[in-house]
């Protein structure tokens, strides 16, 4: 088994939909949408999921040995799209290093990681592009010693091709660079964060605080 292909969507409903005893590396391509679906990834390690379809939306992912994690949305019938990720540190995602997004239309990517027990700090490096609006929130642990997610970080990047880009990150403590383009507004907000840079570029407003 070297790839895995779906010829039509997939509704998960809220439901899992999990891989097991997969290969390691695995690319997975779905020729319409994937709706409502709480990853399981199993025992893979490098997972890239190219979608087709319009919509993109998981409600969580959780994957012990998952390093990397890629998503492309191809956009091979429509024009534009939607994905919402939503990553939380209470599933078992602690060996997460790479996180890669790439939307045809808008972007929501949220990443979670703001109570005591949860474990992103594996995490290094986050990409999230959109062909249209683009949008990253990232939370962390916050304590009276500082902050405690996401040690790990070192770059972050979000990317609005041709519309408004929007960062905010919490309580983040890696030592990262952080890089924000737009082709209209950008909005940048960081929190209690150990961000070295940060560049924001945009065609019409940029905010950043």
């Amino acid at each position: 088994l070297t790839t895995v292909q779906f010829d039509g969507s997939i509704d998960g409903d809220g439901y899992t939909f999990a891989f097991a005893n997969a290969p390691e590396v695995l690319p997975v391509t779905v020729w319409g949408d994937v709706r409502n679906v709480y990853l399981d990834t199993g025992n893979i390690v490098d997972l890239t999921m190219n979608v087709e379809g319009y919509y993109l939306d998981l409600d969580g992912v959780t994957g012990a040995d998952l390093t990397t994690l890629t998503f492309n949305q191809g956009q091979e019938y429509n024009d534009g799209g939607q994905i919402w990720l939503d990553i939380d540190g209470a599933a078992d995602v602690s060996s997460l290093e790479t996180l890669t997004v790439l939307g045809a239309g808008n972007v929501d990517v949220d990443i979670d990681a703001a109570h005591v027990d949860d474990d992103m700090n594996a995490l290094a490096t986050v990409s999230v592009t959109a062909a249209d609006d683009a949008t990253l929130n990232m939370y962390g642990y916050g304590s009276e010693g500082g902050s405690e997610g996401f040690t790990a970080l070192q770059t972050v990047e979000v990317h609005a091709q041709n519309g408004d880009a929007w960062a905010f990150l919490s309580d983040v403590s890696g030592a990262f660079t952080l890089d924000v383009t737009a082709g209209s507004d950008a909005t940048v907000h960081l929190i209690d964060t150990g961000a070295t840079s940060a560049t924001v570029a945009a065609a019409m407003d940029g905010e950043a605080d």
